[in-house]
């Protein structure tokens, strides 16, 4: 069966079920190789619903599909540029290089309206890991789209993880910067084609974005907000969570300060060397078991 046909299955089979995805995916994976709606007299038994109901399921996962942008890619976890921390997504959408999901890199994320040393910080940020690293954010206003535009400016790696099915733009101002970074770089989506989009969305954006990335850098972001989520995430993975020592300090705030053990780093100049050997020590010692930190979704 054709990618397309596959996950349009999987998607139809999440209308018709509410079950979770991993289930969802083991009946796309294992029942068929056709069209549910060509199998509709099996389905019908293995889940209790009408055939109508089927094909209508059937037909409002396709009709998504075709607002998918041509050169879209369906990733699954047998490929080998799946990352291997992300065990909750069934199937990522992809524009652009695939194989920078095999690179390491950091996220760099924080507030949609920081300071202008919270700009500044973020651009040379971006220059002292862009060498060494693949820059990694969410493509929000503020912190997130000053990370990809500096790197793009810089003719780096970047990666952006959306919030929306891959073929949306929000926000609406940085439509050319999300058409940009599929071109040069990669955009990932794990939400269908067609989906509304739900506000918990850019929480399950963050997950994702921390389970692609080795570690995250989180510049200015607010008691709560959506840079702070993505540390708790990180930290949960046992990946590196770092803040520079200035807002570490800053006492406005107090998420920088709830954290075990984050790697705190002096200033930029120091930023890619601590990093480094803060990856290597992880890599060569045995992780060791940390405080779940359960962030609030809803």
């Amino acid at each position: 069966m054709h990618r397309t046909d596959f996950a349009i299955n999987y998607n139809a089979l999440l209308f018709l079920t509410n079950k979770s995805d991993s289930f969802c995916m083991n009946l796309a994976m294992h029942i068929t190789d056709k069209p549910i709606y060509e199998e509709a007299g099996l389905f019908e038994k293995l889940l209790g619903v009408d055939r109508d109901r089927i094909v209508k399921a059937w037909d409002r996962a396709a009709r998504g599909f075709e607002t998918l942008p041509p050169d879209t890619e369906i990733l699954l976890p047998e490929d080998p540029q799946w990352p291997k921390a992300v065990k909750d997504a069934q199937i990522l959408y992809l524009r652009g290089n695939k194989e920078l999901l095999k690179e390491k890199g950091v996220c760099i994320v924080g507030t949609r309206n920081p300071s202008d040393r919270g700009k500044a910080l973020t651009r040379s940020a971006v220059k002292a890991l862009e060498n060494d690293f693949v820059i990694i954010s969410g493509l929000a206003m503020g912190i997130d789209g000053i990370a990809h535009i500096q790197t793009l400016s810089d003719e780096k790696k970047t990666i952006a993880v959306i919030g929306t099915p891959i073929g949306e733009y929000y926000p609406p101002q940085h439509r050319d910067l999300q058409d940009a970074v599929a071109r040069y770089g990669l955009l990932v989506s794990r939400f269908a084609p067609g989906m509304q989009v739900q506000k918990y969305f850019f929480m399950m954006r963050n997950l994702l974005m921390s389970q692609i990335g080795s570690a995250s850098l989180v510049i200015e972001s607010s008691d709560g907000g959506g840079g702070v989520s993505q540390a708790m995430y990180t930290q949960r993975q046992d990946k590196p969570v770092v803040i520079f020592e200035e807002t570490y300090e800053n006492r406005t705030f107090l998420w920088p300060r709830k954290f075990n053990n984050p790697l705190i780093v002096k200033s930029e100049k120091t930023l890619c060397r601590d990093l480094k050997k803060a990856l290597n020590c992880q890599g060569s010692a045995q992780a060791k078991p940390k405080e779940e930190i359960q962030p609030e979704l809803f």
